[in-house]
Order: structure tokens, then C-alpha cells, then sequence
């Protein structure tokens, strides 16, 4: 039997919230949920930063992962791990997110989307965190890193989208979009770096590089400089993500050529 009524609720919570989430995104775009689509709403708020719609499959991967992940958390076999209980509630608490946010930004509440996204990343942010100290001590597997690197890391672009929207709307970008733009994409980079180094993750600066990417073939007809910075911090990030990969590689296996910032805890 694959799920039992002696699992603990919380884990509970969290598969029934990936699964009404994941159906709700489904239904979104069917339902009037507010003044328009999430394409209409960002296409009002115009801002250089803006990835080409295509950037947004990724929460297909994400979903995927999500949802692999909270069925395997409710296998029998793993049902006296405590790790999973202590990551329900952050996994729980980013699908009602992510379904709030929804409806906040159809209804173009910007600012609200903004506290939303903030909040989701807050729970992201310990999601990845409870996951890599339970991956460190051998208590889950390490495939689990991935769903929850996933959604810090696109949820950190999302932050950075959603401010620059917020500040857009404002109108303290204008006359300035260029620079608000280079700088919102010099803080994914850094971001990049940062969080590949904390966490030994080369999935993290990956999927900075695939908002890099998605940048600049958005921008790359209409502001040249910004496209091409993209497209710098695109190289970059790849870059970071192959020397992570091959660093924790190496770690795991116990060689060593020299010494670099990934290797220190």
C-alpha cells in the first residue's frame, strides 16, 4: 500500500496542496480571475528585465519535481524520516503561495504580488535550506535538492521581475530603465555565485542562466546593451554551474586538484 493513514498530517497537507495547485494552475487561465492574463498584466508594466514568455516552462520542471516529491514522501519507507515533516510545512505553504499570487497579480495588485513573492521566497528559502541539512546528514536523498533548489531559484528571478514591475508602476524607473535593468541583472548573477557557493549547487546558477538567456532574446531587438549584458551573465552563470557540478563531483569522490571557494563551509 502506497500511502497509509498513520502518515503524519503535515506531509498530508503538503501533497494536497501541490495537487490543488497544480490543478489550479491548470484552470487559471480558463477563469475570469481578474483584469487579465499574466502575460496582459505584465505587457502593462513594461520593464527591460521582463524574460520572454518562454522562461516560464520551467515551473513545468518545477511542478514535475514538486509533485515527484511529495508522493515519495509519503512511501511507507519513508515515513519515520523526520526530515520530510520539517520540510511539509515550507512545500505547503509555497503551493498556497504561488496559487495567491495568481489571483493577486491578475487583479494588477503589484505591490501585493511583490509581499506575496517575498513571502514565497522566505519558505523557499527554508525549504532548500531543511533539505540540504538533511541531504548533508544522509537522511533523503539528493535528488530532493533539486524541486526545492528549483523553486528558490526561480523564485528569486520572480523577486527581481516583480520589482522591477513594482518599480515601473511607480515610475521611479523612467528615464532609467536601462540601469534598473543591468542592475536587476547583476543581482541574479550575484545571487548566482552566492548561492552556488553556500549550497555546492550548480542547479541554482543554471536557472539563473535560463533567465539570462530568456532576457536577452527578449531583449536583444530593442536594447542592445541590456541583451548583451544578458547575455554576459548567461555565459557567466553556465560557467559557475559547470565548475559546481565538477566541484561536487570531485567532492564526492574524494579528489582534489586545488582548492576554490566551493570547497569552503
Amino acid at each position: 500500500m502506497l500511502f497509509e493513514p498513520q502518515l503524519r498530517k503535515w506531509r498530508w497537507i503538503a501533497f494536497l496542496a501541490t495537487v490543488l495547485n497544480l490543478a489550479f494552475n491548470a484552470l487559471a487561465p480558463h477563469l475570469p480571475l481578474g483584469k487579465g492574463s499574466i502575460l496582459e498584466i505584465t505587457q502593462r508594466h513594461p520593464t527591460l528585465f521582463s524574460p520572454a514568455p518562454y522562461a516560464f516552462s520551467i515551473w513545468g520542471l518545477i511542478y514535475l519535481t514538486t509533485l515527484a516529491y511529495a508522493i515519495y514522501q509519503l512511501r511507507p519507507g519513508q515515513r519515520h524520516v523526520d526530515a520530510y515533516d520539517r520540510m511539509a510545512k515550507p512545500l505547503a505553504a509555497l503551493n498556497a503561495l504561488a496559487t495567491a499570487w495568481i489571483v493577486v497579480f491578475q487583479n494588477d495588485l503589484i505591490a501585493w504580488s511583490v509581499a506575496v513573492i517575498f513571502a514565497s521566497l522566505f519558505f523557499a528559502w527554508m525549504f532548500l535550506v531543511h533539505a540540504n541539512r538533511a541531504a548533508d546528514r544522509q537522511e533523503i536523498d539528493r535528488w530532493i535538492l533539486l524541486p526545492a533548489t528549483l523553486w528558490f531559484a526561480w523564485l528569486s528571478v520572480a523577486a527581481i521581475a516583480n520589482v522591477s514591475l513594482f518599480v515601473g508602476d511607480l515610475g521611479w524607473s523612467d528615464g532609467n530603465q536601462v540601469s534598473w535593468a543591468l542592475a536587476a541583472i547583476g543581482i541574479a548573477v550575484a545571487s548566482g555565485f552566492l548561492i552556488g557557493s553556500r549550497f555546492h549547487s550548480w542547479v541554482y546558477p543554471l536557472v539563473m542562466a535560463w533567465a539570462a538567456a530568456s532576457v536577452w532574446m527578449e531583449r536583444k531587438s530593442d536594447s542592445r546593451l541590456v541583451a548583451m549584458f544578458a547575455l554576459l551573465a548567461c555565459a557567466m552563470m553556465l560557467a559557475w554551474s559547470a565548475y559546481c557540478a565538477m566541484r561536487t563531483r570531485r567532492a564526492k569522490r574524494g579528489f582534489r586538484i586545488f582548492r576554490g571557494p566551493i570547497d569552503a563551509r
